[in-house]
């Protein structure tokens, strides 16, 4: 799909890994940062998310995670992601903004999802993002990464809990026979591309 590959050496490495859940997710990547250091070019974090904007199948960027349970908040570094770029590769609406890493589904409700998207300006919701960006930012301050390293998160809208006739029980209307869930493909298909033209 017109990817270009412009390789730095010989050798390289894309390493992906499956579905993580809340806090393991910081024993991941931490176990990764050391490993590899300042050779690592770029983190992408892709998965699905509530909305608190948007509707479902949509995309979401995110700029800062907060952490729900201590108001702690990372910001993250887009690198060379382009807004319309992505948009034209998903052919769907993509917003960029504040996301909210939650302890549980289970503890959601309107008066806190609301406080969240009106006044921090959140934009969706998940449960692994900051512990990721946490140990990034960290691992960037100690020296062991490029503090310019990109690390990307994107998220399709896979139910919107403001709404409750948008429930993740009713998910399976989002996927087709052809392509499972074709934003999220897109996402891959976007950061892959991103990946391979870094010099």
């Amino acid at each position: 799909s017109g990817v270009t590959i412009k390789p730095k050496s010989k050798m390289h490495l894309i390493v992906n890994i499956g579905y993580t859940f809340g806090t393991q997710s910081s024993d991941i990547i931490r176990s990764l940062l050391s490993l590899f250091g300042d050779k690592i070019k770029s983190l992408n974090v892709i998965g699905k998310a509530g909305g608190l904007i948007g509707k479902r199948g949509e995309i979401l960027v995110s700029s800062k995670i907060y952490n729900d349970e201590t108001n702690d908040v990372v910001n993250n570094n887009l690198g060379s992601f382009n807004l319309d770029g992505l948009r034209e590769k998903a052919k769907t609406e993509v917003y960029v903004g504040p996301m909210l890493t939650v302890a549980g589904t289970i503890l959601q409700n309107d008066i806190l999802l609301n406080y969240y998207n009106m006044l921090w300006g959140c934009i969706g919701l998940e449960m692994e993002g900051y512990y990721y960006a946490k140990e990034i930012q960290k691992y960037k301050d100690m020296g062991f990464v490029d503090h310019e390293m990109a690390a990307r998160f994107a998220y399709y809208i896979s139910d919107l809990p403001l709404d409750p006739n948008s429930n993740l029980s009713k998910e399976d209307g989002m996927v087709n026979w052809d392509e499972g869930v074709p934003s999220i493909n897109a996402i891959y298909r976007y950061f892959f591309n991103l990946a391979f033209q870094q010099k």
